[in-house]
Order: structure tokens, then C-alpha cells, then sequence
């Protein structure tokens, strides 16, 4: 039977201080920091655990003075009631005391003037929609690009950052309903140009035709030119009653171009 090693009260193991009488395999220890916790007697005395973590929290904390999350920067720590937090200035300009992993994960955005700002917004922009069984569409002033406008803003984009978050810098806000007139938090997502001229092809929603602002030609005068062909008309001859070159004529003939149009 191995011998019981004794562990006395206010004995040292790294930043612990034994303070109570060992039990079983526990002992009763408090850490520098203040933290008390029951500590494994053979990971003690072999040095294997020398503080409650808050030396590696400490450093953690540390690394972030100076990085930013959405609208508050980090520029000081704090140690309070036992525990260590980040001392953050918000766009606002006010000080807040908040911990790593809610500056880390964005749980914490300010100090709260992020929320009443968009309190404000939203009481304003819940006039402007109408809610469907799935998409809310915007009823107020349209963009010429199609989309709804709110104020300099266009309405998707102001959307996502009064239900969901800021929205990431350079991102685009990418519609899965693909209704541009959608205001609904849960059909948009941010997304980088190539996914958005990625959904813009796999809808169909790139300019063709008459749409496109290089067009010379209409759907009525592409369906001629075709009817005119095989009634035996040449090339060159509808090439100079069209105003275009014959490559573009043999194009709209071979279906190369224009090939939506039946």
C-alpha cells in the first residue's frame, strides 16, 4: 500500500496555496488570483497543474488590447471580483467592461447604443413592408436598379443590419428568394461578387436581349431576320436592312446569340 504523501495548509504548488486538509485524492487550494478549487494531489506535486488558467487567460486577454469588434476597441484589461475582462471604447466614445469570449464571438457589439440606434431604425422601416407567407416586400420608394430604397440606403442591405448584423466590409447582400423587393432577414445572406454573379447566371438573371444597353436589335426584328432567311433572303441582304455586320446576322441564325428567343 503506497504511503499517504502529507500536503500541509499554506504549502505552495506554482500560484497555489494549499488551504485545506487533503481529501481522498483532492486537496482544497486557492489560486493567486483568488480562484479555490479542488486540485488532484499527483498533478500538484508534479507540477503538472500550477494555476487555475488564469495565467493563460491573462495572456489571452493581453493579445487583444488594440484589436476591434464591430464598434468596440479593446485598449485595456481589468481584473475584478476574481475575474479578468477587457476594458473597450465604443464608437459612442463610452468605456465597457466586458469579457473575452463575448468581444471574441461578437455577443457584445457596444455598449448598447448599437441596439437603441437600431430600435429607432427598425420602428421606422416596419411601415414600409408588407409580410407574405414568405417574402416581405418592400412597398416603399424602388431603385432604378429594382431593388427597394430606404432613404441613401438600399432596403435588403438595411435589412439584414437591423435583424441580423453589420454587414461585413465588401460583402455583397445576396437574395436566396431572388425577389429584389425582399426584405426578409431570413432570405438574405452576405456573400463576395463571384457568388453574386454565381446566382445571377444559375437564375437567368443576367441582362439578354433588348435589355442588354449594347443591343441594336429587338426580340420582333431577331424573329424576322429568321423568318426572312428561310424564305431565302441572303446574308449581306439582311445584314444592310438591319444596320448590323454579318457575323452578327449568322450568329442570330445559328442560335449563338439570341438563343432565347424561340
Amino acid at each position: 500500500m503506497s504511503k499517504k504523501i502529507l500536503m500541509p495548509i499554506g504549502s505552495t504548488y506554482g500560484l497555489w496555496t494549499v488551504i485545506s486538509e487533503q481529501k481522498g485524492k483532492k486537496i482544497l487550494c486557492k489560486c493567486e488570483c483568488g480562484k479555490e478549487k479542488w486540485v488532484d494531489t499527483w498533478t500538484l506535486r508534479n507540477g503538472k497543474t500550477r494555476s487555475c488558467k488564469c495565467t493563460a487567460r491573462a495572456k489571452n486577454i493581453k493579445a487583444a488590447i488594440g484589436k476591434k469588434n464591430q464598434w468596440l476597441e479593446c485598449i485595456d484589461t481589468l481584473f475584478f471580483d476574481r475575474e479578468h475582462f477587457l476594458l473597450c471604447v465604443c464608437n459612442c466614445g463610452q468605456l465597457v467592461k466586458i469579457k473575452l469570449m463575448a468581444f471574441e464571438t461578437g455577443r457584445t457589439k457596444s455598449c448598447g447604443c448599437w441596439r437603441t440606434s437600431i430600435d429607432r431604425k427598425l420602428q421606422n422601416f416596419q411601415t414600409c413592408f408588407t409580410k407574405s407567407q414568405g417574402c416581405w416586400i418592400w412597398l416603399g420608394h424602388i431603385h432604378p436598379s429594382g431593388y427597394g430604397k430606404h432613404g441613401n440606403r438600399l432596403a435588403h442591405r438595411l435589412s439584414y443590419e437591423l435583424y441580423v448584423e453589420p454587414i461585413p466590409d465588401g460583402k455583397y447582400i445576396l437574395h436566396s428568394c431572388d425577389n429584389k423587393l425582399c426584405v426578409n432577414p431570413s432570405h438574405l445572406r452576405p456573400g463576395c461578387h463571384q457568388e453574386n454573379m454565381k446566382d445571377m447566371t444559375q437564375r437567368n438573371r443576367q441582362a439578354k436581349g433588348e435589355k442588354s444597353g449594347q443591343a441594336k436589335l429587338t426580340q420582333k426584328c431577331v424573329k424576322e431576320i429568321r423568318i426572312r432567311y428561310k424564305n431565302g433572303e441572303t446574308i449581306a441582304a439582311l445584314s444592310k436592312k438591319f444596320g448590323v455586320t454579318g457575323t452578327a446576322i449568322r450568329y442570330i441564325l445559328d442560335r449563338k446569340n439570341w438563343k432565347h428567343v424561340k
